[in-house]
C-alpha cells in the first residue's frame, strides 16, 4: 500500500421612518392571533423602550464583518445615509480569517485566460446540497461574482494569484497578503469611512422597530456604557453573523457541548432572534454548516498561507480508526477525501468520538515534527489524547466498553485483510489494520463549528421573509445569517463561495434597499 501521510492532508482549514411607529420591544409578528387576543385584553403587552438619544438615517446596517462592509459601502456609494453598528470596538468580523473570495468572469481572470463553465458549477453545487439550497441565488451569485470582484478592486482591495484552492475550478481569488485582515477590511474600511458612513462601535443591536403596517423601520441598540440608543431608518440590514454560539439554537442539529466546539466568537444569534420576532421566518431547520472537526483546546496556527494544526488536521487522514464512546465504529474514516467539512457531521450523531491509532500510526503522522510533538505531549496533559500500553487499558481511559472496543478492532482488521470494507465501505487503499499489541493512542474530537449558514429565510434580494413567503419590508439578512444556497454544510467546491455571498448579498440588499425604501 502506498504511505499516505499527514502532510499530504493538512492544509486550509485557514439604516422612511413612518408616522405611528411602534417604539417598543420589537413588534408583534403578522397574523399572530394569540398577540392579537392580548393585545386587546390589555395583558402581556412589553414595556415601551425608552431610548437615551434619536438618530435618522436611510439605512442601518448591524454587523460590520465581510458582509457588513460591503452593504455599507454599497449603500454611501448609491447617495444613502448609513449607520453601521458594531458590537465590538472594531470593523472586521471573521473576515480577517478569510483567505480569499470565489468569482467567474472576473477582470483577473479574463487578463489570464480562464474561463469555467457557470453552468456545471452551479449543478454540483445543487446536488451536493440535495436540492435543498436556492438555485436561483446560487445562479444570480455565480453570475454577478466577476462583477463584485472588480467592484471590490475599484474600492482597493487587493487580490493575487487564482487557483482552484480545496474545489474543482480555478476560481479562487486568494487576497494580495493571504488573508483579508490587511487586504480586504482595511481598504473597504476606508472606502466605508471615505464615503460618509458613521460607525457606532461597541454597541449591541438589540430590537428592531416597526411601523403600523408592520414594516421594520428601525431598531434599539445599546451601547458598552448603558446607553440606549434608537435608529430610525428607512431599511435594517442584518449582517450579524449567524449563531454558531448558541447551542439551544443547535440542539436540533445534535449539537451539544459534550460533542461542539463554536470556534468564531460573536455568533450570538441576536440577528436571528430580533429577525423572528417581528415574524421573521426561521431556516435553522435548512441551516448549513462551515466547521470541521477539531481537538478540544488544540488550537489551530497559521502557517505558509493557511491555517493548520497537526492534531487538528488528524480527522483529515483516512487510515485512521474512528469510534464513539461506547468503542463502536461509525462511519467511513476516509470522508474528508470528498470535503473536509463534513467531518463535523457524524460526530453530531455521537456523545463523544475518538480517533484510535497503534504507535506506527502515530509515528508516521507526527513524523517527528516538533510541533506535532509537543501537540501530543500537551493533548496528553489536558486529557483530550490517551496513551496506554494495550487497548483494554486504552476503552478504559476514554470509558469505552473493553468488550465492545475489541470486537470493533477485530471486525476493522479483517475488513483491513480482506481488502474490503463491508461495514462502511472505506476505500481499500486506506484500510490499514492496527496492531493489537504494543502503545495505542486515542484522540478525542468534537466538530468544530465556526458559522451557522442560513438563520433566516430570505429571498432573491435577501429580503427577510415570514412564514408564508412574504417579505418584511425594510428587513434584509445578508453575509451567513441569510444565506439560502447551502444545506447542512458548507460543500467547498466553489471555493470561496461564502465570502463571494457575503459580498454579493451585501450589495444586492442595499440596491433593492434603495430602490424600494428611500
Amino acid at each position: 500500500m502506498e504511505k499516505v501521510t499527514r502532510r499530504a492532508f493538512i492544509g486550509g482549514v485557514g439604516a422612511i421612518l413612518a408616522t405611528g411607529v411602534m417604539a417598543m420591544s420589537g413588534c408583534a409578528p403578522k397574523d399572530d392571533a394569540k398577540q392579537a387576543e392580548l393585545s386587546a385584553t390589555g395583558s402581556d403587552q412589553p414595556e415601551a423602550t425608552v431610548p437615551d438619544e434619536t438618530l435618522e438615517f436611510d439605512i442601518a446596517v448591524v454587523g460590520a464583518g465581510c458582509s457588513g462592509l460591503a452593504a455599507c459601502v454599497q449603500a454611501a456609494e448609491s447617495g444613502a445615509s448609513v449607520i453601521c453598528i458594531e458590537a465590538k470596538s472594531i470593523a472586521g468580523g471573521a473576515a480577517g480569517g478569510v483567505e480569499g473570495l470565489f468569482a467567474v468572469n472576473s477582470q483577473i481572470q479574463k487578463d489570464q485566460n480562464i474561463t469555467v463553465s457557470m453552468g456545471e458549477m452551479i449543478r454540483t453545487e445543487l446536488e451536493q446540497n440535495q436540492y435543498r439550497n436556492s438555485g436561483l441565488v446560487l445562479r444570480d451569485l455565480v453570475k454577478a461574482s466577476g462583477e463584485d470582484i472588480d467592484w471590490l478592486v475599484s474600492k482597493g482591495v487587493r487580490f493575487g494569484k487564482v487557483d482552484n484552492y480545496v474545489g474543482f475550478h480555478p476560481i479562487f481569488h486568494w487576497f494580495e497578503t493571504g488573508t483579508g485582515a490587511e487586504s480586504y477590511i482595511v481598504p473597504m474600511n476606508e472606502a466605508a469611512v471615505s464615503e460618509g458612513v458613521e460607525f457606532l462601535f461597541d454597541t449591541h443591536a438589540d430590537e428592531l422597530i416597526c411601523d403600523e403596517d408592520g414594516s421594520v423601520v428601525g431598531l434599539f441598540a445599546t451601547k458598552t456604557d448603558g446607553t440606549v440608543v434608537q435608529v430610525n431608518a428607512r431599511a435594517v440590514i442584518l449582517a450579524t453573523g449567524g449563531y454558531a454560539e448558541r447551542l439551544d439554537l443547535l440542539a436540533e442539529f445534535g449539537y451539544t457541548e459534550e460533542n461542539c466546539i463554536p470556534t468564531t466568537m460573536g455568533c450570538d444569534g441576536s440577528g436571528h432572534d430580533m429577525a423572528i420576532a417581528v415574524g421573521g421566518a426561521s431556516n435553522t431547520s435548512n441551516m448549513g454548516m462551515l466547521g470541521g472537526t477539531t481537538v478540544p483546546d488544540l488550537p489551530a496556527f497559521f502557517e505558509g498561507g493557511y491555517f493548520c494544526s497537526v492534531m487538528n488536521s488528524l480527522a483529515n487522514i483516512p487510515w485512521v480508526l474512528w469510534v464513539n464512546e461506547r468503542g463502536e465504529r461509525f462511519v467511513n474514516e476516509d470522508l474528508s477525501l470528498a470535503n473536509h467539512m463534513i467531518t463535523a457531521n457524524p460526530i453530531r450523531m455521537c456523545k463523544q468520538a475518538f480517533i484510535l491509532m497503534d504507535e506506527a500510526m502515530m509515528n508516521d503522522y507526527v513524523a517527528g515534527d516538533a510541533q506535532g510533538l509537543k501537540e501530543l505531549e500537551d493533548g496528553q496533559a489536558k486529557g483530550i489524547i490517551f496513551k496506554a500500553s494495550n487497548w483494554k487499558d486504552l476503552a478504559s481511559s476514554i470509558g469505552a466498553d473493553a468488550e465492545i472496543l475489541s470486537e470493533t478492532l477485530e471486525s476493522y482488521n479483517g475488513c483491513c485483510e480482506a481488502g474490503d470494507d463491508s461495514d462502511f465501505g472505506k476505500a481499500s487503499e486506506f484500510m490499514r489494520p492496527l496492531a493489537m499489541e504494543g502503545t495505542v493512542y486515542a484522540v478525542e474530537i468534537k466538530s468544530s463549528l465556526g458559522k451557522t449558514m442560513g438563520s433566516l429565510k430570505t429571498d432573491r434580494n435577501f429580503n427577510v421573509v415570514d412564514e408564508q413567503a412574504e417579505p418584511i419590508a425594510g428587513l434584509y439578512a445578508v453575509g451567513v445569517e441569510g444565506a439560502m444556497i447551502w444545506a447542512n454544510v458548507y460543500t467547498m467546491n466553489i471555493s470561496g463561495s461564502c465570502g463571494a455571498h457575503n459580498i454579493y448579498s451585501g450589495r444586492t440588499a442595499v440596491l433593492h434597499a434603495v430602490e424600494t425604501r428611500l
